[in-house]
């Protein structure tokens, strides 16, 4: 799983590079049998519609199944074919790697990688963030745990959909919909228990004592707040 994240990562930063332009740049990736991680330099969030745009270009490729080719030459050589360096590495002037996939990305990299983009599997896009002004980070699934991440999603969307009696692709707006009747309920609530407690404050009054010639009252309110 490893080499299937590493090789999604050239993927991911291509499918960047191609959908926001030249301005982004790799600023630290993480590799693992679980996940993968990529930070990138990017002057503003990414819109929903364009880390769908970007998800769906890298599984494009993936399902193209590319060869990837890799192979040794000089840095120089490299460089003048467009291939991608990371900024502040050092490498060998007279022998890096390259890892290409063909017509898409091309990067100097040292690390394991799949022999077909198809080997990856399926590709998602999980969190997206900011790290400082200009730096974003993505994290991703591949493989496996993308396609166990889907069918929890899925069983999520379907128990849903069902409590509320619609369609999966109704979900989001029935949950709204819940959340701005509970809203009013508690205005409602609010309300109520402001008028019960308007209403007591005549016998309230009646209870005051001094204390110490202060007047003085003492009262427990049970399930109410601060605010109320």
């Amino acid at each position: 799983m490893t080499m299937n994240n590493h090789t999604a990562t050239h993927l991911l930063q291509a499918a960047l590079i191609e959908m926001l332009g030249k301005q982004v740049k790799q600023s630290g990736s993480v590799v693992t049998p679980e996940y993968l991680r990529f930070d990138f330099t990017y002057h503003k969030n990414l819109t929903p519609e364009e880390i769908k745009q970007v998800e769906d270009r890298v599984n494009e490729k993936i399902m193209e199944n590319i060869q990837v080719s890799i192979f040794e030459t000089t840095y120089k050589k490299a460089i003048e074919k467009g291939v991608i360096a990371i900024f502040g590495e050092k490498y060998n002037p007279e022998k890096v790697r390259v890892v290409d996939v063909p017509g898409f990305s091309a990067e100097l990299c040292g690390g394991t990688h799949v022999p077909a983009t198809g080997n990856i599997g399926p590709f998602k896009i999980i969190e997206v963030s900011a790290l400082s002004a200009g730096n974003r980070r993505i994290f991703a699934v591949t493989g496996p745990k993308a396609v166990e991440l889907m069918q929890k999603n899925f069983s999520a969307i379907k128990t849903l959909s069902q409590k509320f009696s619609v369609a999966p692709e109704e979900v989001v707006s029935a949950v709204d919909k819940q959340e701005e009747h509970s809203a009013c309920l508690q205005q409602t609530v609010k309300a109520l228990k402001k008028q019960l407690l308007q209403s007591q404050l005549a016998d309230w009054q009646k209870q005051i004592a001094p204390l110490n010639n202060v007047p003085f009252l003492s009262l427990l309110l049970e399930n109410y707040d601060v605010d109320d």
